[in-house]
């Protein structure tokens, strides 16, 4: 199985009042296609900023990250946003633009990217989410749970087949939680994309086919299988 996302020797550190604080060190992780990967943490360790590593939305101290076996460090900028066209993106406070209406929000990346719209995929997505009557209703309108279901919605509609989700139902109620959990994951399966998703839910993390906790500025595989 070939490996869409591969992070080697990956640490990251920030100069904090003169001097350097280091966040995580030495990170290894691969993610293959159709496989999805859990990372928890306590609040601080990183998770977040190694996320947003993995998507090239922040540049590490140290280490190498490849795509599709390409170093990014050796890309221009036109090729690094060429390949970012194979990511969606979740995250926990939407991003919603709340004077769109759904059907708006969810077709942005299909527009960013000048591709046609699947209408049979929208029709599924919104049918799987009891959203079809809200189709033309403005974001701002909608309870916090619809504008997560909304987000993944948009996530899936994208062509990429990695999805990197930041504490997607941390501000979710239980219910609502467990909801967009489920159909994450099902989405996922369904439309054969991968996952990359931090969470403070243990619950959540032992859904993924592989688990990493960051502990002691260093991030281990969780489970019975070695790093």
């Amino acid at each position: 199985m070939s490996n869409i996302i591969e992070l080697k020797g990956i640490s990251k550190s920030f100069i904090d009042n003169g001097s350097e604080l280091l966040l995580f060190k030495d990170v290894n992780l691969a993610i293959a296609k159709g496989e999805s990967v859990s990372i928890t943490g306590p609040s601080g360790s990183g998770k977040s900023t190694l996320l947003h590593i993995a998507a090239t939305i922040e540049t590490p101290t140290s280490g190498t990250l490849l795509i599709n076996g390409k170093d990014v460090k050796s890309l221009s900028d036109d090729k690094k946003a060429l390949l970012r066209r194979n990511f969606s993106f979740m995250f926990q406070k939407n991003f919603l633009f709340p004077s769109w209406t759904v059907e708006e929000n969810i077709m942005l990346p299909l527009l960013i990217s000048s591709k046609k719209q699947d209408k049979n995929k929208k029709n599924d997505l919104l049918h799987r989410f009891n959203l079809e009557s809200k189709l033309h209703t403005k974001t701002r309108y909608l309870s916090g749970g619809e504008k997560s279901r909304v987000s993944l919605i948009r996530a899936i509609m994208s062509d990429g087949v990695l999805v990197f989700a930041d504490e997607p139902t941390g501000s979710l109620d239980r219910d609502n939680a467990r909801i967009v959990e489920d159909e994450l994951f099902s989405l996922v399966k369904d439309y054969n994309k991968s996952l990359l998703f931090v969470t403070h839910s243990e619950e959540l993390s032992k859904r993924a086919d592989k688990m990493y906790k960051i502990e002691n500025k260093t991030l281990l595989k969780k489970g019975n299988t070695e790093c």
